[in-house]
């Protein structure tokens, strides 16, 4: 029998936080589930990669399995996925976590890339634009006193 991802990461219903620093192969991924004060909780990814060759996990299908589906597209939601610099190793398999759950809002450096990594950064760009066309949040993170509440 296949583990699914809730059934490692869960109970996800208690109000517990959870840091998931995933095996992506190169570079970084890091899922926050957040306690959000109904019994729930809010997801947050911090990029992503897909180093395949370097057995990576496949980080869509994780998503897709874990997140809840909402009733209004049939997706997955994704509350918030960060990116801390838009370098191939913090932003591959974007367009495949785009095709398998709904992002909500962005949160981006505002670095813009040298060409070596402008297809990934271009992901980016356009998810951004996506999530604002659907009403939802990008930021970019500049250097401020100012805190960020979320969860409870």
């Amino acid at each position: 029998m296949t583990a699914s991802a809730k059934s490692i990461l869960g109970p996800l219903e208690s109000g517990s936080l959870r840091v998931v620093f995933l095996f992506v192969g190169q570079g970084e991924a890091t899922l926050l589930l957040i306690p959000d004060g109904n019994g729930g909780h809010t997801s947050m990814l911090v990029d992503c990669n897909r180093a395949m060759k370097l057995n990576g996990i496949d980080l869509a299908s994780l998503l897709r399995d874990l997140l809840s589906v909402p009733e209004e597209d049939g997706k997955p939601t994704l509350d918030y996925f960060v990116n801390t610099h838009p370098h191939k190793d913090h932003l591959g398999g974007l367009s495949n976590i785009r095709e398998a759950v709904t992002i909500r809002s962005v949160w981006h450096s505002g670095h813009k890339p040298g060409k070596e990594h402008d297809g990934p950064y271009q992901e980016l760009v356009e998810l951004a634009d996506e999530v604002r066309k659907a009403g939802g949040e990008v930021v970019e993170l500049v250097g401020s006193r100012t805190p960020i509440e979320m969860g409870t």
